[in-house]
């Protein structure tokens, strides 16, 4: 499911997005799972679809879990916006709310402010009892597991890759891939799949022969029809 994580773009900002995308298209490619959903990008997926605008670049990433697609969309939109303080604040009580037990160091590190900053939230936050007091917080190390990833610069070339990866699954190496490659390795899973399971008889009496001449001159000097061979 696609959710924007953080409040929308004023009218003026969007507006600017929307008159740039016009003149220009998209310059940064939109984010999405291997599934389609939109891990970053969501503004501007919204001023494409109002403009009619159906191919934009696009990054497939697949190998993430949902809590690094939410890690890596707050960083993501955090780097290019500045949100004021109490738009912050509200962002780190929201997180708060959905993982109580993540440390104020880290959850800082994701939203870039500081643990003291979140301390604050959280205090204020156990104190109307809208989370708990922890004994123990999970700390993270802040680094992400290797991803596939596959770009693309239209519509149909971005879903022929979120299909490819959706056939692959954990098989998807984690790397920068190319759709071509990508499909190729695709298409070899799912003929391994079809032949997958079915039974091969062992050769019988005389059925193994021996001929020795041009290949071109098999069908009509052995006489191996269509089928006859095990």
């Amino acid at each position: 499911m696609t959710t924007n994580l953080l409040p929308d773009l004023t009218t003026w900002e969007y507006g600017a997005l929307k008159e740039s995308i016009r003149r220009w298209k998209v310059i940064l490619p939109v984010v999405k799972d291997e599934n389609g959903d939109i891990i970053d990008g969501y503004q501007r997926v919204r001023a494409c679809d109002e403009l009619g605008i159906a191919d934009y670049p696009v990054l497939t990433l697949a190998g993430l879990s949902a809590d690094e697609k939410r890690d890596h969309a707050l960083v993501l939109n955090l780097v290019r916006r500045r949100l004021n303080q109490q738009q912050i604040r509200d962002l780190i009580a929201a997180e708060l709310r959905r993982t109580p037990d993540l440390s104020d160091h880290w959850l800082a590190q994701i939203l870039g402010t500081t643990d003291k900053t979140v301390a604050a939230v959280r205090r204020q936050l156990i104190a109307t009892s809208e989370i708990p007091k922890l004994d123990a917080l999970q700390g993270k190390d802040g680094k992400y597991r290797r991803v596939t990833r596959i770009v693309t610069s239209s519509a149909r070339e971005a879903a022929r890759a979120q299909e490819a990866l959706k056939i692959l699954g954990d098989e998807a190496p984690r790397k920068d891939w190319d759709l071509r490659l990508a499909e190729k390795r695709a298409k070899r899973v799912q003929e391994l799949e079809m032949v997958k399971g079915r039974s091969v008889e062992p050769p019988g009496e005389g059925d193994n022969r021996i001929y020795h001449c041009p290949f071109q001159r098999l069908e009509g000097v052995a006489g191996i029809a269509p089928g006859s061979v095990n």
